[in-house]
This record gives C-alpha cells, structure tokens and sequence, in this order.
C-alpha cells in the first residue's frame, strides 16, 4: 500500500536522516565499542546469543555498523560464518576495511569466506538466503525505527530470514520500561544524570529531547560518548526509545511466534579478577545499575525453537 504523499516525505526525510548521520559518522562510531558500556554489552549479548551458537551457525547481523559484533561470532563466539548489514555505505566500507586489516595483522584471524558486509536496509531486505539464518543478532537495531510499523518491518524481516525450525532473535534496545513509565524515566535520566558536573565515568549519556509525534508511544533521544576526560563529546546521533511492550507486539505482528525473553542485564565482573580489582569493579558497576542500564537484551525464539531461560 502506497503512503499518503505528506507521510511519504516525512518517511524519506527520515530515512535520509538515518544515512547521513551514519555516513557522517563512519569509522568515529568505534569509538562506542571502547566504552566502558561496550564491556557489559557484550558481555550480555554473548550470553544471551550463546545458547544459539554452533559451530555450524550461520549469523546474520543486522545494524552490523563498522563490524564489531559480525567478527567476533566467528572468532570468539564460536559460529561457522557471519554476515552483517547496515543502512550506511560508510559503516559497511569501514567494516570492511577493518575486517581486512585484523586478518592481515600479526596473529590475526583469517576472516576469508567467514564473514561479509553488504548495505542494506533491515525494513525491506527480505530474505537474504534460501537457507535462511540459525541466528539473527540486532545490536541496538530496534531502536531505530520511527513508529510500531517499522519496528514490525523490521521483525518482519528477521522472520524472514531465520530458520523456520529453529533459531532466535537477539537483540539490545534502549532498557525496557513499561508506557506508564517511560515519560518518568525520561525526566528522571534528564534531571539526574544528563545535568551532573561530573559525567558519568562510563562515558555515555541518552538525552531525552521530545515524544515521539502522532499515536506513536516512545521519545525521540540523542546520545553521546565522550572522551576520557568527560568534557568534550566524540560521537553524537539520534535514536528512539519505544516502551516494553510495543517492542512484544511487534515481535508478533512481524512473525515471530515463540517465546519473548528480556534477558536480565548483569555486571561483566572477570572471574579471574585481581585480588581487591573485582571490588572496585563492582562499585564502579553499583552506580551504573542506579541510573540504568541504559539498555536492555530481548530473545525472541522462531517458533519451537531451543530456548534457554535466564536465571533470575
């Protein structure tokens, strides 16, 4: 069905927007993955995705942005090839290029026929490949979409391209608040966190700016990382955050039919610590979980697929 000629624009000038910020920002969005934040998104993130790892698994990754996650299903997680997705040329380009650089390295590993980068939208890619995908990881992916129809777009395609059998969704969104939250949990990031003389030592901070226009429930944000000294912002962009509960919904509405998990957040502290170090990683992690986490893990299995239930 075609749009009405008014949302048309309004949906290209989004969609534009979404280029150019990437495009804009390139290879400078590595520097979120050496965030102090990186290290409990990972750390989330790979336990939520290692029950759907095989050394047969095939991987899309969509939003793959320069390629962080795409290498590391197959060098560190255990997945036989990986394929990653993003909207901007220049993220792809960047993943690329740094894909080629760590195998070229001393002691690197040989990414040859194991991963690859293409362009592409996750709102209207369809299936990739007729033997479809064992797992599809969505790092901050969701969080995009403007309204519930393009989050059920994008379900729609992760449907699309998961095995029919088996396999799952993982993904990282913005911490799942219910609606009758999230207008409160909006003020309070604003008034509490985002005025502070001293940033947060994580080095990263969600302003909240405005609702999201029309019917649609959630807050139009922009975020910032910061360089060591908390002063001076290296990267900024915008983003969404929709409630709990319109991320479910659509997850329903685009196919996926078996269970919905938000996966509990937990604190990456190294079993082999220091002695005296894991106590101050914890208090450094105690603050964190005052004003957050600032995001949340969902697991959305394709219809009976193996699934494991978090302990609480």
């Amino acid at each position: 069905m075609s749009l009405p000629r008014q949302t048309a624009l309004e949906h290209e000038n989004r969609e534009e927007q979404v280029f150019s910020q990437y495009d804009e920002i390139g290879s400078s969005y590595t520097v979120i993955k050496q965030l102090p934040t990186e290290q409990i998104e990972t750390f989330n993130l790979h336990a939520a995705a290692r029950p759907y790892l095989t050394k047969e698994s095939r991987v899309l990754d969509l939003a793959s942005g320069t390629g962080h996650y795409t290498r590391k299903l197959v060098s560190e997680w255990g997945a036989a090839s990986a394929v990653g997705v993003d909207i901007s040329l220049r993220m792809v380009e960047t993943a690329r290029h740094m894909t080629l650089h760590k195998s070229a390295g001393e002691g690197g590993y040989d990414y040859t026929g194991k991963v690859e980068f293409t362009v592409g939208d996750a709102k209207t890619l369809g299936r990739l490949d007729g033997d479809g995908f064992d797992l599809v990881m969505g790092s901050w992916l969701l969080n995009y979409a403007e309204t519930e129809d393009e989050l059920v777009d994008m379900f729609r395609t992760i449907s699309a391209n998961l095995n029919s059998d088996r396999g799952a969704f993982v993904g990282i969104v913005p911490n799942a608040v219910e609606a009758a939250d999230l207008d409160e949990y909006a003020k309070r990031q604003n008034e509490e966190i985002v005025p502070k003389t001293r940033r947060p030592p994580w080095r990263y901070e969600i302003r909240y700016l405005h609702p999201l226009g029309g019917s649609e429930v959630g807050w139009k944000c922009e975020v910032g990382a910061f360089d060591e000294a908390g002063e001076k912002a290296v990267v900024e962009f915008e983003t969404n955050h929709m409630p709990k509960e319109v991320f479910e919904r659509a997850a329903r509405k685009g196919g996926l039919t078996g269970d919905i998990v938000w996966w509990p957040v937990r604190p990456p502290v190294a079993e082999n610590s220091k002695e005296g170090s894991e106590d101050d990683e914890m208090k450094f992690w105690d603050e964190y979980f005052a004003f957050g986490p600032h995001f949340s893990v969902i697991v959305v299995t394709n219809g009976e697929g193996v699934h494991e239930t978090p302990e609480a």
